[in-house]
């Protein structure tokens, strides 16, 4: 099994991104994070390119923010995001056998 979970998705394509599906679907994480990135990526609805790069990176600092630093974007620090630009730049390698 490997060392890092891999996630399924956190939010649904820009066609379908509600906040009712997120505070409903969401793990058992702090709603806060689920709402202050929807209300984030709804100000790029208009854009579908910049929306899915957006959604892209929100959905990497949440995963890396939950399962890696095990703590909720409002408590991140600056030495948090030092790590987290570390661990993008040195992703750890997953060999098959362990997914």
């Amino acid at each position: 099994m490997s060392k890092y979970p891999i996630s399924k998705p956190i939010f649904d394509t820009l066609e379908n991104i509600t906040i009712d599906s997120i505070l409903t679907d969401s793990p058992t994480f702090d709603h806060f994070d689920h709402k202050a990135a929807f209300e984030f990526l709804n100000q790029y609805s208009e854009n579908k390119a910049t929306f899915e790069a957006y959604r892209r990176e929100v959905e990497r600092l949440l995963q890396w923010c939950w399962h890696i630093a095990e703590k909720l974007v409002l408590f991140l620090k600056r030495q948090d995001i030092e790590d987290y630009l570390e661990f993008c730049l040195n992703p750890p390698i997953v060999k098959a056998d362990e997914i």
